[in-house]
């Protein structure tokens, strides 16, 4: 049972993948032009999926350790200055 050397012929390969975060932001004054007024939209791991990936494996090829990926996460945020 006990595993003294790994195959180098039998790699494991990934696929790749796409990350990154989207902001969209709007400005404006309200109340007469005294206050200022910022609506800001943000979207982050917008390319990402809820799922479970194997992020360590056996030397047979099979996944023994597992980490739970978090999906996009939306956050609205608004802001006033005076």
């Amino acid at each position: 049972g006990i595993v003294r050397n790994l195959d180098v012929n039998k790699p494991v390969y990934d696929s790749s993948r796409v990350a990154g975060d989207m902001l969209f932001a709007y400005n404006t004054n309200v109340y007469g032009g005294k206050v200022g007024l910022r609506v800001q939209f943000n979207v982050l791991n917008a390319f990402q999926m809820a799922t479970i990936r194997p992020t360590a494996i056996n030397p047979d090829g099979t996944p023994y350790n597992y980490r739970i990926i978090d999906p996009s996460q939306f956050v609205l945020t608004t802001t006033f200055s005076f």
